[in-house]
């Protein structure tokens, strides 16, 4: 094998491992204690239907679910299809980021900075980190509806991080960071990201601020402006915005197609957090084909 392939093989185990992990934080997270701490991360894993112990050679991330047919090998009880979904998608975005990245800002151009080079490393080890945060916090606010606040603080730090790289190595870093490419200028986005972030976040606390203030905070939780706020500095203007806007079509999509399969109505909460994480990947991933779609059209 290539020293390629190795490094993405290696990238999609360590993906699997760290959606294993995921499982366990999101299955065992009590509303009220912290994310993580001693309960949610230590002690022997056990069947969630019979409590028997599991083998390590049940443990395995993806490979046990499939060997063992879907089941406990133990009561037989069917076992849940996050353990599979969630390993299998945190280590495809594991291997993704980095290629995406790659390819989206043509790092080409870095053979012989070091500094450049290092400094795009760290600026994708920390968004994998921050994509396992949000998968989490999308899993959680799916059983639970609350976000943790010890989620929030984490993608903060990593949102400011992020930022003061981007700040630091505009030669990496083109379209001023932005994965709107060109239509950053159509999009009112400015070469000074300062001000691209001070816009993102004043834009993000009056829209939130306002949904939650006049809808006394039925309309949505404080827990969704708190997500909001890392998720401005992760993504910048325009592209914050973006992700909002989606955010809400995909929530209002799910909404209406709930209302029409009559399991929910109009009074019924939807946890909103994985509909903000979606928007976000959207932006991220495909932010620039729909604008260029979206414009060629007008």
């Amino acid at each position: 094998m290539s020293a390629i392939t190795l490094t993405l093989l290696g990238l999609f185990l360590f993906g699997l491992a760290a959606g294993s992990f995921i499982n366990v934080v999101s299955f065992r997270y009590k509303p009220g204690h912290r994310l993580i701490f001693t309960h949610s991360v230590g002690g022997r894993s056990k069947c969630r239907s019979c409590q028997s112990t599991l083998r390590w050679y049940e443990l395995i991330p993806l490979f046990s679910f499939l060997i063992q047919g879907f089941k406990c090998r133990h009561c037989e009880h069917a076992v849940s299809w996050q353990y599979p979904i969630i390993e299998f998608l945190t280590g495809l975005l594991t291997v993704g980021l980095p290629i995406f990245f790659i390819y989206f800002f043509q790092v080409n151009h870095l053979i012989g900075l070091t500094e450049g080079k290092t400094a795009f490393f760290v600026f994708i080890a920390l968004w994998i980190l921050a994509t396992y945060i949000l998968i989490t916090v999308s899993i959680i606010d799916l059983r639970h509806q609350i976000i943790p606040d010890q989620s929030n603080l984490l993608l903060g730090l990593i949102g400011v991080f992020i930022f003061f790289i981007k700040l630091a190595n505009k030669e990496v870093f083109r379209y001023s960071g932005s994965f709107t490419k060109n239509y950053i200028e159509i999009l009112g986005a400015s070469q000074n990201l300062w001000l691209n972030l001070g816009l993102a976040l004043l834009v993000t606390l009056l829209f939130f601020g306002s949904i939650i203030f006049f809808s006394k905070g039925k309309g949505m939780g404080l827990g969704d402006l708190k997500l909001a706020i890392p998720m401005a500095f992760l993504l910048g203007w325009p592209d914050a915005l973006l992700a909002f806007m989606f955010a809400f079509f995909f929530g209002a999509a799910f909404g209406l197609m709930m209302i029409f399969k009559k399991e929910k109505d109009l009074k019924d909460m939807v946890p909103f957090g994985p509909f903000m994480v979606l928007g976000l990947y959207t932006v991220v991933l495909y932010g620039e084909p729909i604008l260029s779609w979206y414009f060629s059209l007008l």
